[in-house]
């Protein structure tokens, strides 16, 4: 929709500047370059979600101005900047403003949707008097056992593809952890888990400091993502057809595995793995994390996953902003909420878009993790990468990335 926007504005631009509704050919080119410098930029730089008009104004001019700044680079490199009306590109960029301004607006306010808090009683009370929320927007407290009961009851199926639900503070108890994973299973809601939000059980002195990534910073991490990604999803696109078709052969189930994994700030999006167990297990919602000589998996899906190769179409995942090349790794929301109650400070994960590689990974600790305190090996390095982040250490991960597969293979297959 908002290419669509950038491209009425501009035949109308040019209809105003020229009175004259067919653009020659070269203004097409200019605008289907802007078009895909917009999608970059959006990528890059999403727009914060129910954010004020002047937020959003600002954040869109932003944007756009980034696009008029590399296409003006980029003709007076190409010496074309004389093939274009000045004052048709000003005409474009206002009217582009402004539609795409509206265009928002609509979105931001656009109801129907409800925020479904759940958690302790007293805290939620707190907590939904300030949550922000859209206009229209119903905010819905309720604690674990009214959540499981109305999930699991006849208004469980009621439940909309604008809703939120969001899990505040620890679930403890696997009895009830497994009946929550159980019960949002294939609900077609957005998830968000915010476990330390109310439980703050050490003395501040003891909390690791994480610092939140700057803009600039998170702008080259989602840039390099996007460079880096297509390069790869290029380069891995004949051998991920060939691994689909050996999985399409076994005609036993589909050859993606699909599940929701909790990302950037705690929410939910699906992950996409090569299918390396057998379908049956593939689709279960709360089941054991598979290890060495797991039943589960087949012949072919564990050759996939000595080498790593079943995370090839998280490629997609990199180049939609669900995830990082490098980065915590993801995992499954019930192992989340497990480690999540244990683990004081396991939340300060979700301060980065989970990567297909990571710290942890390079430093040997990938696959299967039998105990808690390999899971706290694991988030100390992923605290240590989120502290000390650079785009060298990126790229140090990444190029250390294939050498660490390849001998954590080796040394399995001697095993």
């Amino acid at each position: 929709m908002r290419s669509l926007v950038i491209g009425v504005c501009a035949v109308v631009a040019y209809a105003i500047r020229h009175h004259d509704l067919l653009m020659p050919a070269s203004y097409w080119l200019a605008v289907l370059l802007a078009l895909w410098l917009n999608l970059v930029c959006e990528q890059c730089l999403p727009l914060r979600r129910r954010a004020s008009p002047t937020i959003l104004g600002g954040a869109i001019l932003g944007r756009l101005l980034l696009v008029a700044l590399v296409m003006t680079a980029l003709a007076y490199g190409a010496k074309l900047s004389d093939s274009y009306s000045r004052l048709w590109s000003a005409y474009w960029l206002a009217a582009s403003w402004l539609g795409l301004l509206v265009l928002a607006l609509s979105e931001s306010t656009r109801g129907g949707g409800r925020l479904i808090l759940v958690g302790d009683a007293v805290e939620l009370g707190t907590l939904g008097q300030r949550q922000p929320v859209a206009p229209g927007q119903q905010v819905v407290c309720l604690t674990l056992p009214q959540v499981l009961d109305w999930l699991n009851g006849p208004d469980g199926d009621k439940l909309a593809p604008g809703d939120e639900i969001v899990v505040v503070g620890r679930v403890p108890e696997p009895a009830d952890r497994t009946a929550l994973v159980l019960a949002l299973h294939g609900n077609p809601v957005a998830l968000r888990y915010c476990p330390d939000l109310f439980c703050a059980d050490d003395a501040l002195a003891s909390v690791p400091l994480v610092p939140r990534p700057n803009p600039l910073d998170d702008f080259a991490k989602r840039l390099s993502d996007l460079l880096l990604g297509s390069l790869a999803l290029a380069l891995c696109a004949i051998p991920m057809l060939a691994i689909a078709a050996v999985i399409a052969l076994d005609r036993s189930g589909p050859v993606l595995f699909r599940q929701q994994r909790l990302g950037l700030g705690g929410a939910a999006f699906t992950i996409y793995k090569f299918r390396t167990m057998v379908a049956a297990a593939a689709g279960q919602a709360e089941a054991p994390q598979a290890q060495g000589g797991d039943a589960r998996i087949t012949r072919f899906g564990a050759f996939l996953r000595r080498w790593g190769l079943d995370e090839l179409p998280q490629l997609f995942n990199v180049l939609t902003g669900d995830m990082s090349l490098v980065g915590p790794r993801p995992h499954a929301f019930p192992h989340d909420m497990a480690w999540g109650s244990q683990l004081p400070h396991y939340v300060q994960r979700f301060r980065m878009r989970p990567g297909i590689t990571g710290l942890a990974q390079v430093r040997g600790w990938r696959g299967y993790a039998g105990t808690l305190e390999a899971i706290r090996a694991r988030l100390e390095l992923d605290l240590d990468y989120i502290r000390r982040w650079s785009l060298l250490l990126d790229l140090r991960i990444l190029l250390a990335t294939l050498p660490a597969l390849a001998q954590g293979a080796l040394s399995e297959k001697r095993d």
